[in-house]
């Protein structure tokens, strides 16, 4: 079975997901709010969120109903994303200039999450990631490029500047068992579901930028860009690309 997906894929999980949505803005719902008290906002958003393919669909339909000019702008900034990453840190493309999130009522339960989760769950995962991006350094040698470590592995510490509304936060057992529904409803799109964890291990960016270009030029593209901006210092390419990026919609 082909792992790529194509627009048709998109529309057909779009035109099926409507109850599913609304049963993920529920349990979004269930959540309490949160509030963060740290004096760098958006500083936990330099990375797009880990999601499921509901919470892809989610943005996905976000974005078919903005604007064209408002539309092209977001997507441009998903392919520097792909692009760039992780020779250069950009920002998820919904943070604002006052680190505000752009598209906070849609925003996945990773980002709803954070700052919930026990300080022990937190530094463990925390722990996990910067260990994740050394092998991915590692990657990027095997194919003769040695990038700037520092940049590559870089993680913040996981907050503890984060207060929920009510008495206390769930329990790190209750974000799990909820963080398990919401994946469940993705069940209901079994196919493109598993398209989009295998195919694009559940990055957005990478899924827009195949979209765009196809798979295969996709990430030959990235390369190129990578190998630029690490080697010549130049992320000439990139606006080239950039330049030439036209609307998948």
């Amino acid at each position: 079975m082909l792992l790529n997906l194509v627009i048709g894929d998109i529309q057909r999980g779009i035109d099926a997901a409507e109850r599913h949505l609304k049963q993920l803005q529920i349990l979004y719902g269930s959540l309490p709010e949160t509030r963060c008290h740290c004096n760098r906002p958006g500083a936990c958003c330099m990375f797009l969120p880990q999601m499921t393919w509901m919470e892809a669909i989610q943005w996905f339909q976000y974005l078919i109903d903005l604007p064209v000019t408002e539309r092209e702008t977001l997507v441009r900034k998903f392919l520097t994303f792909f692009l760039s990453n992780p020779a250069r840190r950009d920002h998820c493309p919904f943070l604002d200039d006052d680190g505000g999130c752009g598209n906070y009522a849609l925003r996945p339960f990773a980002c709803r999450a954070y700052g919930m989760w026990s300080l022990k769950w937190g530094r463990q995962q925390t722990g996990q990631s910067r260990e994740g991006k050394k092998a991915l350094v590692a990657m990027w040698r095997r194919y003769g490029i040695e990038l700037p470590e520092e940049t590559a592995t870089r993680e913040i510490d996981y907050c503890d500047q984060v207060t929920v509304s009510g008495n206390a936060p769930p329990s790190d057992d209750r974000l799990m068992k909820h963080l398990s529904r919401i994946h469940q409803l993705d069940d209901a799109q079994s196919e493109l579901k598993h398209r989009f964890e295998e195919g694009y291990q559940s990055d957005f960016s990478a899924l827009m930028a195949s979209l765009v270009w196809g798979p295969l030029k996709a990430n030959l593209n990235k390369y190129a860009v990578i190998k630029d901006m690490v080697q010549k210092g130049s992320d000439a390419r990139l606006k080239k690309l950039l330049t030439k990026a036209t609307d998948p919609f």
